[in-house]
């Protein structure tokens, strides 16, 4: 294995422990509200959508955020994700 290839392992794995913490926090924010900023759908939950999508993709399970994969869940069920070109794989 070359020594690029090792540190980008090295890079994913910190990635990957590193996660649970940021999404502690959104589980909290969850459990108050059904968006992220209140009980109505705003510009920080369209910010949101593309990026737990890609991290879910990417092999991060939310089964320890029950509320996150619910959310996540909430934003793919609407029409204007539906409606928007993806990317391949995503």
């Amino acid at each position: 294995m070359s020594q690029q290839m090792f540190a980008e392992i090295l890079s994913l794995i910190a990635g990957l422990r590193a996660l649970p913490a940021p999404f502690s926090v959104v589980e909290g924010q969850l459990a108050k509200n059904k968006w992220m900023l209140g009980p109505g759908f705003t510009l920080v939950d369209c910010a949101y959508c593309p990026v737990l999508n890609v991290v879910e993709k990417a092999g991060f399970s939310f089964a320890e955020f029950p509320r996150v994969s619910a959310y996540l869940e909430s934003l793919r069920s609407r029409q204007t994700w539906k409606d928007t070109p993806k990317l391949p794989m995503l």
